[in-house]
């Protein structure tokens, strides 16, 4: 299991590549310092930069490309124990680099991890594992913080009209890892969290005085009272103006 069982911390240098790099364990790359690109065929580019987490998962070929000279700590587990922490969520593989801001006391347990793992006797590393492993899930309960920060300012977003691919781009996701997320997050896809806040709005109008159906339109992005009477029809059950009777 020793030669499994790996942490550390290092520099690389700016315009450093890792070019096809392929591993059977799954490791955890934290970025202190730097910044660069990640890259493999399933997910394309994603940039990281300081407090972003890397992850370079089992059997995934991919590379590395450092913009800035960096400064790095990681920990590496055998692909059991991803398996294994990924079957009770405590880790997820859909996002390769994520955000999780300054953690210093992530690199000084990282340190002391660094000095248990070096001397520990044969007999001491499960317990350095579950060490290793305790390190891992931290990163991903920050995550998980992050993550509702995010889906948070998503929600805002799109209440207010912003593209859901916009919205990606704003909350530094890929478009179909924002989705996932999203929907994990809201129970509904992005696009029908906007479609229904709209249409709550447009309730909320018609509720409260007597502008036109046109107007209405006008101010929530429809092309016309058409297309608004139409989406409102499918979500509500009723009409604009039978909903508007009903609640006089």
């Amino acid at each position: 299991m020793c030669c499994q069982l790996r942490c550390g911390y290092g520099p690389r240098p700016s315009r450093t590549r890792e070019t096809g790099f392929r591993t059977e364990q799954y490791a955890v790359l934290y970025v202190e310092r730097g910044n660069g690109v990640y890259r493999d065929v399933e997910v394309g580019e994603r940039r990281f930069a300081a407090g972003w987490i890397v992850q370079r998962f089992p059997g995934r070929p991919h590379s590395l490309r450092y913009d800035a000279d960096a400064w790095m700590g990681y920990v590496a587990v055998p692909a059991g124990v991803f398996d294994a922490l990924c079957a009770v969520h405590a880790v997820r593989d859909a996002e390769p680099a994520f955000a999780i801001g300054p953690a210093p006391d992530l690199m000084r347990r990282l340190g002391g991890l660094v000095e248990e793992l070096g001397t520990c006797a044969e007999r001491e590393l499960p317990q350095a594992l579950v060490q290793l492993q305790a390190w891992i899930t931290d990163v991903h309960r920050r995550r998980c913080g992050q993550e509702t920060l995010a889906m948070e300012r998503a929600c805002d977003l799109l209440s207010h009209g912003v593209a859901p691919q916009r919205v990606a781009v704003a909350v530094d996701m890929g478009y179909h890892a924002f989705r996932k997320q999203f929907r994990r997050y809201a129970g509904v896809p992005p696009q029908a969290y906007a479609i229904r806040r709209r249409i709550e709005r447009a309730m909320a109008l018609l509720e409260n005085g007597d502008r036109t159906l046109a107007s209405i339109a006008d101010e929530l992005g429809y092309s016309d009272g058409f297309a608004l009477s139409a989406q409102f029809k499918r979500v509500v059950g009723v009409s604009p103006q039978r909903f508007r009777e009903r609640g006089r």
